[in-house]
This record gives structure tokens, sequence and C-alpha cells, in this order.
């Protein structure tokens, strides 16, 4: 951990602020967010599901330098374990559009905890 660390405006606010954080004003940015402190906690696993196209299942825990991959068209989940997770997305095709895709955190976030939580 970085002793007194560089932060940018908004990094210490409440995350469910949902401020805006400018990573480039800060050498070296810090993974800092809100009264938690570091979130770096170093190798965190990520849950994948998916299902083929003959209705089989699959799911399974991925760790640092796993690498996996979804056919276009198949439906899929990426799902953070207690420890949080972070993953790079790659795509084949230069076109992909986040906008033109069903993404199940936009769905929560316009729906009431209660719908989620019951």
């Amino acid at each position: 951990m970085v002793p007194d660390p560089q932060l940018v405006n908004g990094q210490g606010a409440d995350t469910k602020l949902g401020l805006y954080l400018d990573f480039g004003s800060a050498s070296p940015p810090q993974p800092i967010r809100g009264g938690f402190g570091g979130m770096d906690p170093g190798p965190r696993c990520t849950r994948i599901a998916t299902i083929n196209d003959q209705g089989q299942n699959y799911v399974d825990d991925i760790c640092a330098s796993n690498v996996w991959f979804f056919p276009a068209g198949f439906p899929h989940s990426i799902q953070a374990l207690d420890e949080g997770t972070e993953f790079l997305l790659v795509f084949d095709s230069g076109e992909f559009n986040e906008n033109a895709t069903l993404l199940v955190s936009e769905l929560f976030m316009h729906n009431p905890v209660e719908v989620h939580c019951t």
C-alpha cells in the first residue's frame, strides 16, 4: 500500500454517489474508493457460467492468468465472488457495442432492491 496516496476528486466519496473519477490526474493512481481504503486485495477469482446451443450448462471458477472464451450468441455471466474481481474483455470484432448488449447490471440499476432480494 502506498503511504499517503494522491487521491483524485471524488475518490474519497461514497461509492453510491457514482462520481466520475479522473485517474489521469494522479501519479500513480491508487485503487481506493470511499471509506473502504485500499481496494486491491490481490488475486481474486471470478465465477463464469454459460449455456451452449444444446442447453448444457457450464459453471467454473477462474483465477488470475486463466483465459476463457464465450462463442458469439451464447448467453453467459461473469460474477465476482466475495473478494471482488477484475477482468479484461477482449472481442474478436471491433464492432462490439456495450450499448447494444443486455447487461444485467443495468437491469438491476433500474429496479428497487426489494425486487432483487425476495
